[in-house]
C-alpha cells in the first residue's frame, strides 16, 4: 500500500479516498471532494423565511456510518438532511482494489 500523502495532492474529481485528520468522530475516514450548493435564509415577512441559493461550496465530505447517525437519518423527515459531514483531513491514501471473487 502507498504511503500517506499530503491532502493538497489528493484527487478532487469526486473519487472516494482514505483520509486522515484528527477529529472527535474518528481520525481515518473514507471521503471525497464535492461541490455543494450554499443557501441563505431570506425574511419575507415577520414570520416567513425561505432559503435561496447563494453560491457553491467545495469541501471534503465524509460519510457517517455510526449507529446514531443511521438512527437519526431514519427519524428525519427532511429531504435536505444529509449524513455526509464536512471534514478537514491532512493526509490521504488511494482506496485499495477490491479482492478478486473466489
Amino acid at each position: 500500500m502507498s504511503e500517506w500523502q499530503p491532502i493538497e495532492t489528493a484527487p478532487k474529481d469526486g473519487a472516494w479516498i482514505i483520509v486522515y485528520g484528527p477529529h472527535d468522530y474518528g481520525d481515518v475516514r473514507i471521503a471525497r471532494w464535492e461541490s455543494r450548493p450554499q443557501y441563505t435564509w431570506v425574511n419575507d415577512g415577520p414570520d416567513t423565511q425561505r432559503r435561496v441559493p447563494s453560491g457553491e461550496q467545495s469541501r471534503w465530505f465524509t460519510h457517517q456510518l455510526g449507529w446514531d447517525d443511521m438512527r437519526e437519518l431514519a427519524d428525519r423527515d427532511d429531504e435536505n438532511f444529509s449524513i455526509f459531514r464536512e471534514y478537514e483531513p491532512t493526509h490521504w491514501l488511494p482506496l485499495p482494489k477490491p479482492p478478486n471473487p473466489a
